[in-house]
């Protein structure tokens, strides 16, 4: 969640309909987003077995895969395509893995619990 100012997240906050915990994370200040991030995402992933790395890697491509429709409009709303650098369309789970993998160098057993927590959240 740190690809773009928050400023842009608190705009897509207010322009679109947005899911848990997406919405709450969206709307927080730069001084609130990391203990946001902590009680919402750190925890809740780690609890569920995933490790640093993976829950890293699930910042930045969970709201991404999550509330793509959300971004895509955002960004078809302020006309501004050039966003799309540091907000990716990604459409699929596999899509995700492949980004996080590249940013991350995650190892095949972080990939696979990195689908997992994806595909958990997609479906919940």
């Amino acid at each position: 969640m740190y690809q773009v100012p928050t400023v842009v997240w608190n705009e897509i906050a207010k322009s679109q309909a947005l899911s848990q915990p997406w919405v709450t994370l969206f709307r927080m200040t730069q001084q609130e987003l990391p203990a946001g991030l902590e009680k919402l995402v750190d925890a809740p992933l780690e609890a569920q077995g995933a490790d640093n790395k993976t829950v890293l890697a699930y910042r930045l491509v969970a709201p991404l895969l999550q509330e793509n429709e959300a971004i895509s409009d955002y960004i078809m709303l302020v006309d501004n395509p050039s966003l799309r650098a540091s907000l990716p369309e990604l459409t699929s789970v596999n899509e995700a893995v492949i980004l996080a993998s590249q940013e991350y160098l995650l190892n095949p057993s972080q990939q696979a619990k990195l689908t997992q927590l994806l595909t958990k959240a997609l479906q919940g």
